[in-house]
């Protein structure tokens, strides 16, 4: 599976969605109603098997921590979910951050 960052939530393309991936499809208007930072996607094959979206700028702060957020999130199984998660997790401490919460949409807070 590959990880790769998407100009935003919304499939477009010559890209396919695993079934349990386009159920969770995130709308241009929710993309830009959530205002998230940063969306990523996992691929395998020319379908999309995996995706979420990041959050670290306008987050809720936590005393003693930089938070994130991991939320949009869906995936075809756990091996694909846990695959993205890790390298969403790396993404965030990427962003200083010291601690992610997910699942959770930007619309949570």
């Amino acid at each position: 599976m590959r990880i790769v960052p998407a100009e935003n939530g919304v499939l477009s393309g010559d890209l396919s969605a695993h079934p349990a991936v386009a159920a969770r499809a995130v709308s241009a208007a929710v993309w830009t109603r959530d205002g998230a930072d940063a969306h990523w996607r996992g691929e395998l094959d020319g379908v999309v098997v995996a995706q979420a979206s990041l959050w670290w700028r306008h987050v809720p702060a936590l005393p003693g921590e930089r938070v994130g957020f991991i939320g949009h999130s869906a995936a075809a199984d756990a091996a694909a979910g846990a695959v993205l998660l890790t390298r969403l997790s790396a993404e965030l401490a990427g962003h200083g951050c010291t601690m992610a919460f997910g699942p959770l949409d930007g619309s949570t807070w």
